[in-house]
């Protein structure tokens, strides 16, 4: 029974280190494109190119103009209240307001435009200049109490000239630990799980 509650209480502890992720979403395309999906599931457009600035990162940029919605997460960002949401954007000036970003309760669905140029009410002007822009804001979930998918898109012909990146959407209220807090909090879970094997092997 002892031995029932140590596990557990060690289970807890390495958990907790996780549980800030658990509503929360953020690619820096240095990976691959599996967490994310068309229309309907289908096919994107997507792809991860070098940065035109920064041979060594990478970025998100598209090989098709697609209007509606072309990319979106898998997994959908759940949230109590709002959301912070943070990326990075470049494209060059003669882009004329190619890259979009958006919240989409379905793949796409009932869904609302954040970021883009030439279109009214965004909370994101994006800036268009061939230099990278930083964007951050707290948004009201559009849609209280539902989890939304992020979705992106190139716009307008010709594609493959706008760029984003260090993608972060997640629920506001959120700490966020630095990392000797993560480190703590893992060590304490794991010298839990050394004081088990150390007591079974006493036994």
């Amino acid at each position: 029974m002892k031995l029932k509650t140590i596990l557990a209480t060690a289970a807890g502890l390495l958990a907790t280190s996780s549980l800030f992720g658990l509503s929360s979403f953020s690619d820096d395309f240095e990976g691959d494109l599996s967490a994310w999906t068309g229309k309907s599931g289908g096919a994107h457009s997507g792809v991860i190119v070098a940065d035109p600035l920064d041979g060594s990162n990478h970025v998100l940029a598209f090989s098709n103009s697609v209007g509606g919605g072309d990319i979106f997460t898998i997994d959908a960002v759940s949230t109590v209240g709002s959301y912070l949401l943070s990326f990075d954007y470049m494209a060059g000036a003669q882009s004329n307001g190619s890259g979009f970003l958006g919240l989409s309760l379905g793949l796409p669905g009932t869904h609302t435009w954040l970021a883009g140029t030439s279109y009214g009410g965004l909370t994101f002007n994006l800036i268009e200049d061939g230099t990278w822009h930083h964007y951050e804001a707290i948004i009201a979930n559009p849609w209280p109490g539902q989890p939304v998918h992020l979705m992106l898109e190139d716009f307008r012909t010709p594609a493959e000239n706008a760029y984003f990146d260090n993608l972060v959407l997640r629920d506001s209220s959120l700490a966020v630990p630095d990392s000797s807090t993560t480190s703590a909090l893992l060590g304490l879970g794991l010298l839990g799980l050394v004081a088990i094997r150390r007591r079974v092997s006493r036994s």
